[in-house]
């Protein structure tokens, strides 16, 4: 009589699942000692860092760049049309500061002090199936950061901030307008997303941008417009985090609301406390969504032939407080931006359409997905552990 094992498909699986572990604990050795003499040298360091804590926010000021900030990035996402032709957009401007980062024992500050700049764009060719990815890093390239307004720029890749929004790259031109209020997500745009160790980030949105311009793809301009979703957050760093990664959903409704969820992962996987939202209404009126209020199940999986790393690729959310249910499909299965030499790891982050009911009745909208932590190849450990 053959008895199989609880929880172990087969014995592939189960080899896998092995090492991964026996690997995350070999490296949580290693770098422990590592991690302990980093925090004694960074405690000798002299400039103070901003700790993140809960304060008065407002526009425009919180979005401008701050100088001690250890961690913070502006967020595009958007869904784009030309004529017949759709496409998905992502234009993100990362801000590090380097004494957050090490470089094995040492504060990435000991080589160079001042904060830089790391930009990722993609444009996700909805008709063709085809996604292209950009990557730049002001460790390489001429950048420039203005801390009296919201003025960025990276080699050929710029932010500006007027009466709307403006990004610009070899690839990407838009103007972007708010069409709602600025979103204080969780209390006040505050929020504890894990602890212990805390990770505390400052969390604010534009939800819905109308969304004017031209992108280029192979040689070839178009003209475009479209609705886009806009994220700022300030974050703390913790040095070895047991957060592993989160999966973050935005969604625009086409009855003028929208959606934010996000699932943060520990080394158990999703954790079934940490998990946060907030429900935008078309008056701008904000309601908060918690663990309890959402439901998501992931229907299918994708694995990437670049990396041979596995996604979930679509997914179902049940929220009851909203009378909502949803299913959201990937436009494209391959959105993956390979970032290990800019992010130290790949994650995968994509234009998405929802369809579903709410209040019984028929609604759908567009999404973008963001899937960070599936990369557990060794190297990208070696270089994640290294150096955060």
């Amino acid at each position: 009589m053959v008895r199989h094992l609880h929880g172990i498909k087969d014995i592939s699986s189960f080899v896998k699942d092995f090492l991964e572990k026996e690997e995350n604990i070999i490296l949580d050795s290693l770098f422990k000692d590592e991690v302990k003499a980093y925090d004694a040298i960074k405690k000798s360091h002299l400039k103070k860092i901003d700790p993140i804590n809960k304060k008065p926010l407002s526009f425009p000021k919180s979005l401008y760049p701050g100088k001690n900030i250890p961690l913070e990035w502006w967020y595009f996402t958007g869904h784009l049309e030309s004529g017949k032709r759709k496409f998905g957009f992502e234009y993100c401007i990362f801000k590090f500061h380097p004494q957050e980062l090490r470089l094995g024992i040492l504060p990435l500050s000991y080589l160079r002090k001042e904060p830089f700049l790391v930009i990722h764009y993609a444009i996700t060719d909805k008709d063709n199936k085809k996604f292209n990815f950009f990557q730049d890093s002001g460790l390489v390239h001429k950048e420039k950061i203005s801390y009296t307004n919201l003025d960025l720029s990276l080699n050929n890749a710029s932010l500006k901030l007027s009466d709307k929004f403006i990004i610009d790259s070899d690839n990407i031109s838009l103007q972007l307008k708010p069409m709602k209020k600025m979103v204080k997500h969780f209390d006040g745009g505050f929020a504890m997303l894990y602890s212990p160790p805390p990770h505390r980030t400052y969390y604010l949105s534009f939800s819905r941008l109308e969304t004017t311009g031209t992108i280029k793809l192979d040689d070839k301009s178009y003209s475009v417009s479209g609705l886009s979703w806009f994220d700022h957050q300030k974050s703390n760093i913790q040095n070895d985090s047991p957060i592993k990664g989160w999966d973050w959903f935005s969604v625009i409704f086409d009855d003028d609301t929208e959606l934010m969820f996000v699932f943060i992962r520990d080394k158990k996987g999703l954790s079934p406390k940490y998990r946060v939202g907030t429900y935008i209404h078309k008056d701008s009126k904000l309601t908060g969504l918690n663990a309890k209020d959402v439901k998501i199940k992931k229907t299918s999986d994708w694995k990437s032939p670049k990396t041979g790393v596995v996604y979930p690729s679509s997914w179902t959310m049940d929220i009851p407080k909203l009378k909502m249910k949803l299913k959201i499909t990937p436009c494209v299965k391959d959105q993956e931006l390979e970032s290990r030499s800019t992010a130290l790891i790949s994650y995968w982050e994509g234009a998405c359409d929802v369809t579903g009911t709410k209040s019984s009745k028929k609604i759908s909208g567009k999404s973008y997905v963001e899937l960070v932590g599936y990369d557990k190849r060794l190297l990208s450990n070696l270089m994640r552990r290294s150096t955060v």
